[in-house]
């Protein structure tokens, strides 16, 4: 059972919390830091704020903005690679079939 959880939680690391931070991140400096000069001042005022409530509301915040990013990416990006891949996939068993027809006929079975 816990092999199966692991997997699991890498995904959600790596597709969720990642993305999730960066947007963020990049939100937080924005919003906060609009003068590139003012960056370190945010990081050490972050450093002497952050609670543990704080640091668990981020990651489940970044958690959220991760899972509306794959949201958005699955109606937009996503339709458009998976109507690619239909295509390639056609093609591919269309040449796999005509092989293997190939194949029988050569053996003498058709």
């Amino acid at each position: 059972m816990p092999w199966r959880i692991i997997p699991q939680t890498i995904y959600d690391l790596l597709g969720r919390i990642v993305p999730g931070a960066f947007v963020f991140f990049i939100i937080f400096i924005v919003t906060r830091a609009p003068n590139l000069q003012e960056i370190p001042e945010i990081f050490s005022w972050a450093k002497e704020n952050t609670t543990p409530a704080v640091a668990i509301f981020c990651l489940l915040a970044t958690y959220v903005i991760g899972v509306i990013l794959g949201q958005i990416y699955s109606v937009t990006m996503g339709k458009i690679f998976s109507s690619q891949d239909k295509v390639i996939v056609k093609k591919c068993m269309e040449t796999c079939l005509s092989e293997h027809n190939r194949t029988l006929k050569a053996l003498g079975y058709n």
